[in-house]
């Protein structure tokens, strides 16, 4: 089975639970950089202006896995203002109708995760496997075993 862990991270939070996801399931991990800096404070106002306007940003990844060929693709997306960080839409966008089979994970400190997906959807069709980790809830472990679980890697 070829599965591929896509993440994008400012903090480091999104690709360390990129990283426990990958090691769970033994598969390659791959950084999703855009053509917009977002760091500092003005980074993440600039971050909240994106997400909140669903403006898109030019995605690139490390490496070059081919996306059509993966069996399963699993994306880490940080949360901001609200919706998916323009990263993570923007590489569904650009690569949903190549993707076979989609999991989505949306990371957070404490926001719903409800809404976002339902504004992910709108954007790029129904996802049917979504899963949301909040750090308030203390649901990390809880959240990357299901998803490990559905994925169903033997």
């Amino acid at each position: 089975m070829n599965i591929n862990v896509f993440y994008f991270s400012r903090t480091g939070n999104s690709e360390r639970i990129a990283k426990k996801i990958s090691e769970k399931l033994g598969c390659s991990m791959t950084r999703l950089t855009d053509n917009v800096s977002w760091k500092g404070i003005i980074g993440w106002f600039r971050g909240g202006f994106y997400s909140i306007n669903g403006k898109k940003t030019k995605v690139s990844f490390e490496g070059s896995p081919d996306i059509a060929s993966l069996d399963k693709v699993i994306l880490v997306s940080p949360l901001w203002a609200g919706n998916t960080a323009p990263a993570g839409y923007s590489f569904l966008e650009d690569y949903m109708n190549d993707i076979k089979e989609l999991y989505v994970v949306i990371c957070n400190d404490g926001s719903p995760v409800d809404s976002a997906f339902e504004k992910l959807e709108q954007k790029v069709g129904t996802i049917k496997n979504k899963y949301g980790i909040t750090k308030n809830l203390g649901n990390e472990e809880e959240v990357i075993a299901k998803l490990v679980n559905d994925v169903g890697v033997s």
